[in-house]
């Protein structure tokens, strides 16, 4: 393999296009895709089940009593989930999802379909709180070509330790098609937590987290890594401090991953103060210095504003063109957040925006009380901003009166 100036390959030694992965490793995106249906249907958690099965186990996991527990009108609804995911619609197993009883059934299910021509298409929903997430669709030969160079950047690993749902782009592509690729096994470590996962972890081990993960683990770990451990990082920016944190513990490389659900990967770095560099396929886009296919020249719906280098090799992130701003990996936009605000009883203004925190960026508010706000309106405010999901909750709320 030959090296770069950064330490990672060239994109000239990019291999063949894989196969598409067997049900045993399709399993594990299907159960957390499921989990997270029901807890979005019964507005909780989701079914408790023990962590990191045997994959004989996985696959012989009841969808009903005795696994997740759901009932018929649930399975229905992850039915749909599972449809929407695999783009079911108008093909041969169109009607099979709904009668299946095992999580190996979707599994089966799913491996022939990602199998089989014209070229099928995974779908995956956007990250945002703050509006209707939008459903993202790539083709199957696309993700597996991402998957076999993410396997040449990470060559040498021995395991793949993952701390991120693998339904989500990021998850499916580093913890489901890129192992099966490179040939490695996965460990799912969140149920365990990331406190004590320095001891668990092994040289050679590549780490999949995200930046709330890594601001967790600067702060709280305090026993080294072991030698060789690697860390991959994406659906944000990884503050440069908690980077230098990481390597400080003993990281041997940090590799952030830049892109979207709407784009999957564009680009890579391993030092946060480098440019990233565009996958190969990838090219500077003349038109609004985006990015676009070198190939064809089609253009991708990137979101941020691109600063290049005077050579177009690489490029730094200037700022999402929306507004948006990454919380905890979810996308949030300021202004959506502070129209909700202004809908709330009593509240004439709200103004809200980014901050940083020690546990990474969040929102603040400053909100204004119609000037016949009822004596509890700001308690009332507080009450209601709890409800609201995490990322999209400002933590720092400064209330004034109207003049």
């Amino acid at each position: 393999m030959s090296d770069t100036s950064n330490g990672l390959p060239s994109p000239s030694t990019t291999g063949a296009t894989p196969a598409p992965p067997p049900p045993e490793h399709l399993a594990p995106a299907l159960l957390d895709l499921l989990t997270a249906e029901l807890a979005e249907q019964r507005g909780s958690d989701g079914p408790e089940l023990a962590a990191d099965r045997a994959p004989a186990d996985l696959m012989a996991l009841p969808l009903g009593e005795g696994g997740l527990g759901a009932d018929s009108i649930e399975r229905t609804w992850l039915a749909l989930a599972v449809h929407r995911f695999l783009t079911l619609d108008g093909t041969a197993w169109d009607d099979k999802v709904l009668p299946a009883r095992t999580l190996g059934t979707l599994a089966d299910i799913a491996a022939a379909r990602l199998a089989e021509g014209p070229d099928p298409a995974v779908s995956f929903a956007t990250s945002g709180t703050t509006g209707t997430p939008r459903i993202c669709r790539h083709t199957i030969a696309s993700l597996r070509r991402e998957a076999a160079f993410l396997a040449e950047v990470f060559a040498g690993r021995r395991r793949v330790v993952r701390l991120v749902p693998a339904h989500h782009i990021y998850g499916f592509l580093f913890g489901v098609l890129m192992p099966h690729v490179a040939g490695l096994p996965v460990v799912d470590a969140r149920a365990a937590g990331i406190a004590g996962l320095p001891a668990r972890l092994e040289p050679g081990d590549l780490v999949l987290g995200f930046p709330l993960v890594w601001s967790q683990a600067a702060r709280f770990w305090t026993a080294l890594l072991p030698a060789d451990v690697w860390c991959a990082t994406s659906t944000g920016p990884c503050p440069p401090e908690d980077w230098d944190a990481l390597t400080a513990l003993g990281a041997a490389r940090v590799v952030e991953v830049y892109g979207s659900s709407e784009t999957a990967g564009l680009g890579w770095r391993d030092h946060h103060a480098a440019p990233y560099r565009p996958f190969p396929w990838l090219a500077r886009d003349a038109v609004d210095d985006g990015l676009a296919e070198a190939a064809t020249g089609m253009a991708l719906p990137v979101q941020d504003r691109l600063d290049w280098t005077s050579d177009a090799a690489g490029f730094r992130v200037a700022g999402r063109r929306d507004g948006g701003v990454k919380v905890a990996g979810r996308l949030v936009h300021a202004e959506a957040v502070a129209r909700r605000l202004e809908a709330l009883p009593g509240v004439a203004e709200a103004k809200v925006a980014p901050i940083k925190t020690p546990g990474g960026q969040r929102l603040a508010a400053t909100v204004t009380l119609t000037a016949d706000a009822a004596p509890d309106a700001e308690d009332r405010l507080h009450a209601a901003i709890a409800q609201w999901p995490a990322a999209e909750r400002p933590v720092d709320v400064v209330v004034r009166m109207a003049c």
